[in-house]
């Protein structure tokens, strides 16, 4: 089962622990992943008391449940150090923890590679040039919001844009020039907008 704020906070306080014990009612007996779990303990939100009756509700029933529930938080890694810290329950509970290294240039070009195979594209040899430098440079350049996997997705649909627009022009269109992503149409390191990665770290409650 997987939630975030929004699943597990309510409009008010005694909405909040309903729909909490909802959603982990739903994970008993499996897992619940908290994605972006550091959001239930914001320190500028003016909803935080809603946060923290979902905490505190969720502790709960990692206690009564201990024995048929595994409960997985995710986040940034600052930001979740903060929320461990949020409530002395959650130190005690949250033991484990496993921290996502970014992917090498390497690898965010094979992701790009299945997308583009999955969507029944080809990567011209100049294009896979250009990539290579584009993924070279992002990795350089990344900071610690760097979005791995959403980043190569977000470069790949928006190459297909610009695929689109380029090929309104041509004078004569073939199977090949659909499918084909070509240098033209990746776009420059510094055009493409870097987004959040989700899965870095994570903690982990295991029934004992």
């Amino acid at each position: 089962m997987e939630a975030d704020r929004s699943k597990l906070v309510g409009g008010y306080l005694g909405q909040t622990a309903i729909k909490t014990d909802e959603v982990i009612g739903q994970a008993v007996g499996g897992v619940l992943f908290i994605d972006e779990a550091y959001s239930l303990a914001a320190k500028d939100s003016s909803q935080d008391s809603y946060g923290k009756e979902a905490i505190e509700v969720i502790l709960k029933n990692m206690e009564d449940h201990r024995e048929d529930l595994v409960v997985i938080v995710a986040g940034y890694p600052v930001e979740m150090a903060d929320f461990l810290a949020s409530n002395p329950g959650l130190k005690s509970r949250f033991n484990r923890f496993i921290n996502f290294e970014d992917y090498s240039p390497g690898d965010l070009f094979k992701i790009y590679g299945r997308f583009a195979s999955n969507a029944q594209y080809k990567i011209g040899t100049a294009a896979a040039d250009k990539l290579n430098l584009v993924f070279d440079a992002a990795y350089k350049n990344r900071d610690r919001q760097f979005g791995n996997g959403r980043f190569v997705r977000n470069l790949f649909e928006r190459s297909i844009q610009q695929l689109a627009s380029r090929i309104v022009g041509l004078p004569r269109v073939t199977d090949e020039t659909l499918t084909t992503v070509e240098a033209a149409d990746i776009p420059d390191a510094e055009l493409v907008s870097p987004t959040p990665r989700k899965m870095a770290p994570i903690g982990i409650e295991i029934p004992k």
